[in-house]
């Protein structure tokens, strides 16, 4: 494995989680309006990237597609396993924030609809 084939994910990886950190500002150490608007920006811009970094991805062989196939696999458990534990820990604390209930809600849809497109089209 060389990080040479990665090296524009792992970069754009980080940046978003540091941008995802100054804009939670969890010590409060930011919170400039005019800073916080920018770092959005930042934020939005480098995910647009990001997923045009995952989109242009292609395969060579079989193997290749079985990897890119477990790995959007993984990604997508993780995120939906965050989620449903966001939802389990704060419906405990009865302060449920509707934005991961909808979040899961349209990842999942999402799930659906596309293995029922790609099923029929291919």
């Amino acid at each position: 494995m060389e990080f040479k084939e990665y090296k524009g994910e792992l970069i754009m990886g980080i940046v978003l989680v540091i941008l995802l950190f100054l804009l939670v500002n969890p010590f409060g150490f930011l919170m400039l309006s005019k800073l916080s608007m920018f770092i959005l920006s930042l934020f939005i811009a480098g995910t647009i990237f990001f997923a045009s970094l995952i989109f242009g991805e292609s395969t060579r062989d079989e193997r290749e597609q079985y990897r890119l196939r477990a790995v959007s696999h993984v990604s997508y458990l993780i995120g939906a396993g965050i989620l449903s534990v966001g939802i389990v820990v704060q419906s405990l604390m009865h302060s449920l924030d509707i934005w991961l209930a909808l979040t899961l809600i349209f990842m999942m849809l999402g799930r659906v609809v596309a293995s029922m497109y790609y099923k029929h089209k291919h």
